[in-house]
């Protein structure tokens, strides 16, 4: 899994000293000056290595020429807001995946913007912004480690767009976008821009001939443990980078140097872990059974005679010799031999069904936690429809008790203008909501039903599974060996799943295949050869 950062959203508070001129001037590398204050906001002059390598600002269709003009735009948000506490503007913050050149790296911030501000109708200020070079602590970083980020600037309001109205104070906007306002409603569309900005990640690194693992969900929904950094603010940062040390800086590098100890101590065991697992597949690959389906426990026997007629026994087969006798003669030789293949065969079917059923457990879980998303997301979009018609019938009211205030409402910058506009943003709003969380169920339920299809094939495979499992324990007891005797020899992580294999083909009715004669007629013929065990 491809470890990197994600999209934060942050918003911008008047309480808080910011100024939406200063943000945009900031993000644009532009000199802006704040109407509202009477003050400069001058950026122009970057640091070599943290140039502004884009900036632009979109708007959504139709929107009046001012929207684009940054100096105008963020003067009228400024305009807009009267209160001390008010929230000015959002700074959606986005990675860019490295690997890409500056024309891609600014094409997919471009197109991140103008997905906003034709979802949520914002201008959206865009700077791109290259990566310092070196890290918090000043260490220089690897070239592969420099990339870019890019702010997404927009304001708190969407665009007026009433007939010719510019909505309150003539300014150009309507009433604040309440779907970002609260953490209940804001959750599932900032998960949209977290989606669309994974898509896009990876839809320029395919371009790229670069892996595609970027994921918008956090390490915690992708059930990944991952300790977060101490953060250190842009005040430590400055003072880092210049070489002065500070108590947030030396938290961090407390931090980073647990986790290489960390690394360090583990890492023997990761090392023990790798090989281990490569000779697991060597030896799997060596004793690969046959299809599932079709085969029957012929075939596999067939399959594995090897050499010169010698056997490659697993651990149960290995155990079972060591507690059984040494052969006689002939006929007990051979009967040890099929035993062993047997016993052999019921290990590899066993593996196969333990893995299998994890598996369906993990999609159960996903299948679980997708339908309820879904039904949370059903829930909240009923909801806003229903607070879309009361808000639709609040508005038809309002024209039908006031007329002439709906022929008022013509005239740009009215109080009649005024009412219905914020009547009308109240219908967006919910409309908007009711969208998004379509989207979600859409996604919650694709996800719901490619899982269920995973688990349909893997019950597929433990059905088959189950009955080559009942047709060689019946060969088995042919040979006076039963499944209890098996349990003595199976490893203890298979216990369970021959347990439950046993109990499963007691219950089905006709479920346990007979050994019938020409059953173990077969099963002699197949292994005439005389198989020599060492």
């Amino acid at each position: 899994m491809h470890a990197h950062a994600r999209p934060h959203l942050e918003t911008h508070n008047r309480a808080k000293g910011h100024s939406s001129v200063a943000g945009a001037a900031y993000r644009l590398g532009l000199k802006l000056f704040d109407e509202r204050t009477g003050k400069w906001h001058d950026f122009r002059r970057r640091k070599l290595g943290e140039e502004i390598v884009r900036a632009l600002t979109v708007a959504p269709k139709d929107a009046p020429a001012w929207a684009t003009d940054p100096g105008q735009l963020w003067n009228r948000v400024e305009a807009m807001e009267n209160r001390k506490d008010a929230q000015v503007a959002r700074d959606y913050r986005i990675p860019i995946p490295f690997g890409l050149s500056d024309q891609q790296a600014g094409d997919l911030a471009e197109e991140m913007a103008r997905y906003i501000a034709a979802n949520l109708n914002v201008p959206v200020s865009m700077g791109l912004h290259r990566d310092a070079d070196t890290d918090v602590l000043g260490v220089v970083k690897p070239n592969d480690k420099q990339g870019f980020h890019a702010h997404l600037y927009f304001p708190t309001r969407r665009l007026a767009k009433e007939d010719g109205s510019e909505g309150e104070s003539g300014k150009g906007f309507g009433a604040k976008l309440t779907l970002l306002s609260n953490k209940r409603t804001s959750a599932a569309f900032v998960d949209t821009l977290n989606q669309k900005w994974a898509e896009l990640a990876n839809k320029y690194r395919a371009g790229q001939g670069l892996s595609t693992d970027y994921d918008h969900r956090s390490y915690k929904r992708m059930g990944v443990f991952k300790e977060a950094e101490p953060t250190v603010g842009q005040a430590a940062t400055a003072m880092q980078r210049k070489g002065m040390d500070t108590r947030k800086g030396a938290q961090l590098q407390q931090a980073r140097k647990l986790a290489r100890v960390f690394e360090h101590v583990h890492a023997e065991a990761l090392k023990h872990q790798h090989v281990q697992a490569k000779a697991d597949v060597v030896r799997e690959t060596k004793a690969k059974l046959p299809a599932l389906s079709g085969v029957g426990i012929a075939g596999r026997l067939k399959a594995r005679r090897v050499g010169k007629g010698y056997l490659r026994l697993g651990p149960m087969a290995s155990r079972l010799r060591s507690t059984l006798p040494p052969p006689k003669s002939k006929a007990d030789q051979e009967a040890l031999a099929r035993s062993l293949i047997l016993t052999d065969l019921i290990e590899q079917i066993l593996r196969s069904m333990r893995d299998a059923q994890s598996q369906v457990r993990t999609l159960q879980t996903t299948i679980s936690e997708a339908t309820t998303r879904r039904l949370d997301a059903e829930f909240e979009r009923d909801e806003g429809r229903r607070a879309r018609s009361r808000a639709v019938k609040r508005l038809r009211v309002w024209e039908q008790e006031h007329p002439w205030r709906r022929r008022a409402a013509k005239l740009v910058g009215s109080k009649a203008a005024q009412e219905r506009a914020t009547l009308r943003s109240d219908i967006d709003s919910q409309n908007q909501w009711v969208q998004v969380m379509k989207t979600v169920v859409a996604r919650e339920a694709a996800a719901a039903e490619k899982a269920k299809g995973g688990q349909a094939e893997l019950e597929k495979v433990l059905r088959a599974n189950q009955t080559d499992l009942q047709q060689a324990l019946a060969e088995l007891e042919a040979l006076d060996l039963s499944a209890n005797g098996l349990m003595t020899v199976a490893p203890e992580e298979l216990r369970g799943v021959l347990e439950g294999a046993v109990e499963r083909g007691q219950r089905d009715e006709g479920g346990v295949p007979v050994a019938e004669p020409e059953q173990v007629g077969r099963l002699k013929e197949s292994l005439k050869s005389g198989l020599a065990v060492r």
